[in-house]
This record gives structure tokens, sequence and C-alpha cells, in this order.
């Protein structure tokens, strides 16, 4: 696609007229079903960052989805989006978390407050867990909407910023040639990202001018038990930290320490994260709002395949 938008919905405006959205299974279309005003208002509103709203609602004007999987269908351009379009948001978001918060969001990032009972004492079943979150960087437009100067830059902060965290590690661009053995790390850990080829993707605008400014840090460790970071994905910096077996608490106790550094390293170079006081950390998709934060467990069930006829009549 190179710079340019994905064919469809208008980027820069929407049309004067509200599109059919009765066979469009989304959570945009419920939302502006719901109160066609919305889109009245909002129809040639942008943010400062020069962000209409056309942007936010084209995927899922562009793609219907399927009425047995619903999909967001919109995502935020930068961090005004949410407030610059929060009466269309502000639906969205209550449709997709199950409501709004009454009042502000707290993300508490204090491992002392996790219960310290093992997740699986005798370490019979955990094989691996982990904790991720998604992260940008306040200042710069979010991935759909940036520009690849502006990307660029991104990239440039996020990737100093980790070096400085891990003292060394590897970054490795999307396309670039990578060693076997650290391309192995990578795929094995699902760190690595692949062009977008989905037309939800496509149309929502983080494809264009793949590959530049896109990679994986490695900030050292094994796919198992190591950390890796996406750059400029959907979101500016996805944060994945790795831990074999069932040690939960020790991965999480890593984490705040790693997203404390963070914080920490992003503030002495002028930058901060993206958080707002109503939603909590900001993402591009809706869907991930608030903690914005992910806790996986991966457990080996042996005996799982024994009793394969009894989960098929289930």
């Amino acid at each position: 696609l190179g710079a340019d938008e994905y064919p469809g919905f208008p980027t820069d405006r929407c049309p004067e007229q509200m599109p059919d959205l009765s066979r469009h299974h989304s959570f945009m279309a419920e939302a502006l079903r719901g109160d066609p005003s919305i889109y009245q208002g909002l129809a040639g509103a942008a943010t400062a960052g020069g962000v209409a709203f056309a942007k936010a609602i084209k995927p899922g004007m562009d793609v219907p989805g399927h009425p047995m999987i619903k999909s967001v269908g919109a995502v935020a351009g930068d961090e005004e989006s949410y407030d610059a379009f929060a009466a269309f948001f502000d639906r969205v978001v209550g449709l997709s978390h199950g409501g709004l918060p009454p009042g502000p969001h707290r993300t508490v990032l204090d491992a002392s407050l996790v219960d310290r009972e093992p997740v699986d004492p005798e370490g019979e079943f955990v094989v691996a867990t982990s904790v991720s979150a998604t992260r940008n960087v306040r200042g710069f437009r979010l991935p759909p909407s940036c520009e690849a100067g502006e990307r660029r830059e991104v990239e440039a902060v996020c990737v100093d910023v980790l070096r400085r965290i891990f003292g060394s590690g590897e970054y490795f661009p999307c396309g670039a040639s990578v060693p076997s053995a650290s391309a192995a790390v990578l795929g094995e850990a699902e760190a690595a990202f692949d062009q977008p080829t989905s037309a939800a993707s496509l149309s929502a605008g983080v494809g264009r001018h793949w590959p530049d400014a896109r990679g994986v840090f490695h900030g050292g460790g094994t796919a198992s038990d190591g950390c890796f970071a996406r750059v400029n994905d959907q979101d500016h910096l996805l944060v994945s930290l790795r831990k074999a077996g069932g040690g939960l608490q020790e991965a999480f106790a890593q984490f705040c320490d790693l997203h404390s550094s963070l914080e920490e390293e992003l503030t002495k170079e002028g930058h901060a994260l993206m958080r707002n006081d109503r939603l909590g950390f900001i993402t591009t998709c809706p869907s991930m709002l608030g903690t914005a934060m992910q806790v996986v467990v991966t457990a080996r069930l042996p005996q799982l395949s024994q009793r394969g006829g009894a989960l098929k009549q289930a």
C-alpha cells in the first residue's frame, strides 16, 4: 500500500449520509445504529493532529464482519481521538468492555499485592507464563495514522529506551535478514510479526509503509524465559515477559520493574506513555483500553486426549 489508505470508505471526511449498517456486525455499527445522530454530529470532525472521525470508523465500514464474530470495527488514530470523538468511542468502549467504569481508571502495578499461592505447586501442569502490555508514546499519532517519518521517530525512541533498560539486547527490523538462531527464538516466542494481510488490518491503516520502522527487540533470554517487544505493530510497543513454569508472581514482579524502568527512561527523554484518567492506558483498539495487559498461563493436560469423546459431546 505504501503511504496510501486502503480503498473504500474515505479517511478525511464521512459522506453526508450514513451508510446502511443493517448487515454490519461490529461494535462500531451497533453504536451508530443505536444513535445515528453521532454520525451526523461527527461526520466532519477531526482532532488537532489531523485524525478525522472517518478514519476511526473506516475498518467497520469497509469490513461488515460476521454475525457470529462481532469485531470492534473502529480504531483510534491518536490519543485525542478518545476525547474528540467521545460521543462515539464511549459507546464502543461500553459495548466492548461491558460498560464504562463509573470513576477514574486505576492500573496498579504492585507485585506485593499479588497472591503468593503457587499456580502449580508441584510443577506438573504449567509449562509457561507470560505477562504482556500494550503501550504508546505520547506526542505521536498511533500506527493507523502516523506518517513514515513519525513512525521512524517512534522506533528510534522505543529502541533507544529498551537498550538503556536492558543494557544490551538485539533489535531485528522487519524485512531484514535475521540469523537462523535468533529467528528460531523469535518464532518460538511468537514475538515476530508479519505484514498485515487481513482486510480489517489494512483498512485500519496499520499496513502503510510496511515494513519500514517496525521490528522486534529481544532483551535477552530464551523463547520460554525472556523479554521481547514489538515496535510499531498495531501500537507503538507490545512488551512481553515470558517465564518457564508456573512462576506467575515472579513474572509479574519482573514486569512491574520493567514497566517502571520504561516510564523512567521515557521521562528522561521528555516523553511519557499515553494514559487517560477515565480510560486507562491508550491503545489503538478500544477493546484493549484500561490496563492494556494480558496474562497467559500455558498448561499441559496430559489426559485430555483420553476424554476426547466426552469433550466432543459437551
